[in-house]
């Protein structure tokens, strides 16, 4: 998930700069069975098999501002383990980097430890009214339109700074195209198609494949990493495309690698992947957005001029042939820039 991975950039990241130790808690792995039940399997369910329902729930939690992502006494109720958890590392910060856990955030606060400081990081180019919660000390975001929805919300007197989207150093000191290929056993001289299905929601990597070898003409290298979706990687090995070099992928750490041998990405637009993706200047056609955050997370890079959203599997592999044939490049190129250094700076001097 792309919240403990951006958290995780800037635990490394505090680490570095501070020489002290950063805690890292998945929350759901603490939570009990029946509040996963009717927590987490509710929402998984609906942006894999019916993304519609979830648009409509995601966009009346918009008009309705709702404050909150399920009933107050059932959170507390739900996550008695998980604060007594926190309770024992006896935090002076945290930093909540997911809706849900900026509500737990705040209720430990209120229940357990009133002195210790909030920061809720906020990835997504869309925010929703439940990150307001009593007791946060600061928010960092990765845009003005999320500082003025905040904003708009009621948080004008708490401290907002646009930081960006944090990622790990990995990605900021990648290695050459060269080394990378060689690393990975790539042909040098082949083209590099690389297809990531993020990490939540269906993505059609399949349908792109078959789309991509269908049109292309040029020898080309396709790497397709399914991440945790067994089912989708399953599918992926099943293929047998006529033109394509290609190599299936399941969960990997080495993303960073295989974006620096690519030539384009072809991905779910995670607010994550994209900004990493852009800090290696590595051209990235979006395709198959969740609605809400991931639709909004596509249209800025768009709007930046940094990458394109497809409209189905087709479409990108189109674009795709055309970034390798040259006739479609990003107008905005990356930037070495890291959020995490200056989200540690701001957590030296705000909630230290």
């Amino acid at each position: 998930m792309g919240d403990i991975t951006a958290a995780g950039a800037v635990a490394e990241a505090w680490r570095e700069n501070t020489g002290c130790d950063a805690v890292i808690i998945d929350a759901i792995e603490w939570f009990p069975l029946w509040f996963r039940a009717i927590y987490v399997a509710p929402y998984w369910l609906m942006i894999r098999y019916c993304p519609s329902l979830w648009r409509r729930l995601f966009e009346a939690r918009l008009r309705n501002l709702h404050r909150h992502t399920i009933s107050p006494a059932l959170l507390a109720l739900g996550t008695r383990r998980l604060l007594d958890v926190i309770g024992r590392l006896r935090p002076q910060n945290i930093l909540a980097a997911e809706v849900g856990a900026c509500e737990i955030a705040s209720l430990y606060k209120r229940r357990m430890d009133g002195a210790v400081r909030i920061a809720a990081m906020i990835l997504n180019f869309e925010s929703e009214p439940a990150w307001v919660q009593p007791g946060v000390d600061m928010y960092l975001v990765p845009s003005d339109r999320v500082a003025a929805q905040l904003r708009e919300w009621g948080m004008d007197e708490t401290p907002i700074e646009v930081v960006g989207v944090p990622i790990r150093k990995d990605f900021r000191n990648a290695e050459s195209k060269a080394t990378a290929r060689a690393r990975c056993g790539l042909s040098p001289e082949r083209p590099i198609v690389l297809l990531m299905a993020g990490g939540m929601g269906p993505a059609r990597l399949d349908t792109a494949i078959k789309e991509l070898d269908r049109r292309t003409s040029i020898p080309v290298q396709a790497i397709a990493i399914a991440g945790h979706d067994h089912a989708l990687l399953a599918r992926l090995r099943k293929l047998q495309p006529a033109r394509l070099d290609l190599r299936t992928i399941g969960w990997t750490e080495d993303v960073s690698l295989y974006m620096a041998a690519a030539d384009v990405l072809i991905t779910k637009p995670g607010a994550l992947t994209l900004r990493e993706a852009l800090s290696m200047s590595l051209p990235t056609i979006a395709f198959d957005p969740l609605p809400g955050l991931e639709e909004e997370s596509a249209r800025e890079w768009v709007r930046r001029g940094a990458g394109w959203l497809a409209r189905n599997p087709a479409e990108a592999a189109a674009m795709a042939e055309a970034v390798l044939r040259g006739e479609l490049q990003p107008s905005s190129t990356g930037s070495a820039d890291s959020a995490s250094e200056m989200i540690v700076q701001l957590l030296e001097v705000n909630c230290v």
